[in-house]
């Protein structure tokens, strides 16, 4: 091979996705497991992308309790009498 001309290297699945839910993170995981032991992907990617969904899973976790807390918080107000009145 002439130099700096080497094969292009894979790292798995070159299609995009988007993690906006726990569904994503499980079909995300699933394919990962799937890749691996098809030996589509190394386990150094399949361990990267382990970790990174646990991440997006706290993400979505995190933002799912900061909404249930604000309609809780809102609904509170609403019973107490403090809501602001529309105009």
């Amino acid at each position: 091979m002439d130099g700096g001309h080497s094969p292009k290297r894979s790292y798995g699945r070159e299609d995009e996705i988007t993690i906006n839910s726990t569904q994503d993170v499980l079909r995300l995981i699933t394919e990962t497991i799937n890749d691996l032991r098809q030996n589509n992907a190394s386990t150094r990617m399949a361990n990267a992308i382990g970790y990174l969904a646990g991440i997006a899973l706290k993400s979505i976790d995190q933002g799912d309790l900061e909404r249930r807390l604000s309609e809780l918080e809102y609904a509170i107000k609403v019973k107490d009498g403090h809501s602001q009145q529309p105009r």
